[in-house]
């Protein structure tokens, strides 16, 4: 298994942190248009004199409302993703479990065990097809 297959894994194993991350970062843009001041003037210059460009809101607006499109299908699929990841986790042993939290989660170096990876990955593979197919993406 080389280390682009481990990186799949180890993606599957923080699907809820990404989902936050990306959430956390809509909630900022947000945040940043409403702290702007929606007064202008015709009269308004900068430091050295010159005339500040008037900014089209509803462009802005455009841009937040598609970012927030993209945001909530993203989260969907993760969500999606990460459901699915953690019920093939509840169906292995204790042993194969942990194994893989403390390899893909921890980043713990242990020894391989081929099969367990090897399933694991298959499990992801299946996992984005499903995705694919649920969303409407096309497999290249």
């Amino acid at each position: 298994m080389d280390s682009l297959d481990e990186s799949l894994i180890r993606e599957y194993m923080h699907l809820d942190r990404k989902r936050f991350r990306i959430l956390r970062q809509l909630d900022v843009i947000k945040a940043m248009f409403w702290q702007q001041s929606f007064m202008r003037s015709p009269l308004d210059v900068d430091e050295a004199g010159n005339p500040n460009r008037i900014v089209r809101f509803d462009h802005q607006i455009d841009a937040i409302i598609d970012m927030e499109s993209l945001v909530f299908q993203t989260s969907q699929e993760l969500a999606f993703k990460h459901t699915h990841w953690q019920r093939y986790l509840s169906s292995l042993s204790d042993q194969e479990r942990a194994y893989i939290v403390r390899k893909y989660g921890s980043n713990e170096q242990l020894l391989t065990d081929e099969d367990v990876d090897q399933r694991a990955l298959n499990q992801c593979n299946q996992i984005e097809e499903a995705t694919a197919h649920k969303f409407g993406w096309r497999m290249i």
